[in-house]
């Protein structure tokens, strides 16, 4: 009697979770999300600085003995006069490859940052090495040159004992030039969606949303000069802000902020716009039963019978064939929606396991008009 009674009110509180959820889904029309949780501004981007250097002080684990590192030994050491030698016994010391990551927001010239080193040959410990001052350069010019930018060197530190071909040198990198980002071209940004908001018409919502606050808030912004010197207004056809494809977003600088594009950008970004559409998916996972649905799915018409201690018949669309069954939205409109679906599954108390296998059915005889993905 117990056992009956909990199954009954973990059912009861499974159901409830969905109509939760589904409330939470109605009401996303409603919700308004900051710009800057949805997209970046192109060029503020990470950059990668690469670098070939010396690794020295080793205890006899280094590749002395290879080719590429005895070049590289010769000629650091014809850099000071040094006369030609074979240093193919030189296993104190081994060639490694550098690289350093230049945060999104740029460094100026005397910064340090960290840099990580690897072995790309026969070593085999890096620990207790010193790295000699290595030129990093990049990123690769249009003429094909690479620019210095920093220099690296300093003790090496390994992140993990198990893996002793590669290491880190915290702030090693020491910055010989400024490098920044640069974000504006000409008068206009562009936003670049994130991965998982992008979309055509996601873009477009979001872009008809920047171009509506820059028309309303931006006053006189809207009026720019002529040739004559005379003022025009700009007609509601001229947008500020327009999808350029379903990732980018090109917005208008505002006339009086091209003096200062970052305070432009900084208000930009704190703007909220409607969540927008996204792509119709449902999301299953089969060990937690979740089923998680994005966008408005919809479902064809079809007859569902699911054998379980319920007896669960649900048709949707079409008539009856049998005397059990829910109608779903069938007078309202060609395509039921998934979420009348599993709203009326959930008011027979249908469970989770036979939910997800009518989801399962649904796709693949090509009845639920949405991706279907399953978690790992």
């Amino acid at each position: 009697m117990n056992a009956n009674r909990r199954k009954k009110n973990q059912l009861a509180g499974i159901a409830t979770l969905f109509v939760l959820g589904w409330l939470l889904l109605g009401s996303q029309a409603l919700a308004q999300i900051q710009l800057a949780s949805l997209c970046r501004v192109k060029g503020q981007e990470d950059r990668v600085l690469v670098g070939q250097g010396l690794i020295v002080g080793l205890s006899r684990t280094g590749d002395g003995g290879d080719p590429k590192t005895q070049e590289a030994l010769a000629a650091m050491f014809a850099k000071f006069g040094g006369q030609a030698a074979s240093y193919k016994n030189f296993k104190n010391s081994a060639l490694v490859m550098v690289m350093a990551t230049i945060p999104a927001s740029g460094v100026r010239q005397g910064d340090r940052i960290d840099c990580v080193v690897m072995s790309p040959g026969s070593a085999k410990s890096l620990e207790g090495g010193r790295l000699l001052p290595t030129p990093m350069c990049g990123p690769q010019l249009a003429n094909g040159e690479m620019p210095v930018f920093a220099m690296a060197q300093g003790p090496i530190r390994l992140e993990d004992p198990e893996k002793k071909t590669s290491g880190r040198i915290n702030n090693g990198c020491r910055m010989e030039a400024d490098f920044f980002n640069p974000f504006v071209d000409g008068d206009q940004v562009t936003l670049v969606l994130n991965e998982d908001h992008s979309g055509f018409m996601a873009a477009h919502e979001i872009a008809t949303q920047i171009d509506q606050w820059l028309q309303r808030e931006m006053g006189d912004s809207t009026l720019e000069p002529t040739l004559d010197g005379a003022q025009r207004e700009v007609t509601e056809r001229t947008r500020m802000a327009i999808a350029l494809d379903q990732n980018n977003i090109l917005v208008k600088i505002p006339r009086q902020y091209h003096a200062n594009p970052a305070w432009f950008v900084a208000q930009l970004l704190q703007q909220t716009v409607g969540e927008p559409q996204t792509e119709a998916m449902v999301r299953i996972n089969e060990r937690t039963k979740t089923i998680i649905v994005t966008g408005d799915v919809e479902i064809g018409p079809v007859i569902v019978s699911h054998r379980s201690n319920e007896g669960i018949m649900v048709e949707v669309g079409g008539q009856a064939a049998a005397d059990r069954f829910v109608k779903i939205q069938a007078e309202k409109q060609p395509n039921a929606k998934l979420e009348s679906l599993l709203t009326a599954l959930n008011a027979i108390k249908a469970p989770p396991e036979a939910q997800i296998d009518i989801l399962k059915e649904l796709a693949r005889t090509k009845k639920l008009y949405a991706k279907l993905e399953f978690a790992n």
